[in-house]
């Protein structure tokens, strides 16, 4: 797991959402499928190969890396995470700053 600004929102996410870890792992798939689906073709459609079957996690991981979209992916993994933390926090009515 990368570690930054957005270890804080994980940490809430995991604690909010306190599940199985095959639970977060669907999320943590969502996330994935929804940064593809916001890619041109060539990217999309390589990632979205890389994710099916078995093992779809490192598959994803490898192609992001040979895709040179590493940053893209963190950047875009962060916000999501951060949005999430932030509508739970405030569907909860718990304070939280930024």
């Amino acid at each position: 797991m990368r570690y930054g600004k957005a270890a804080g929102w994980l940490i809430i996410i995991r604690v909010a959402f306190w599940k199985e870890e095959t639970q977060i792992e669907r999320n943590d798939y969502g996330l994935m499928e929804d940064f593809v689906a916001s890619l041109p073709a060539p990217e999309r459609d390589r990632l979205s190969q890389a994710m099916r079957g078995k093992g779809a996690f490192r598959r994803f991981k490898d192609a992001v890396v040979d895709l040179g979209l590493v940053q893209d992916w963190y950047d875009w993994r962060d916000a999501a995470y951060r949005k999430i933390a932030i509508e739970w926090c405030e569907e909860n009515e718990v304070e939280y700053t930024e």
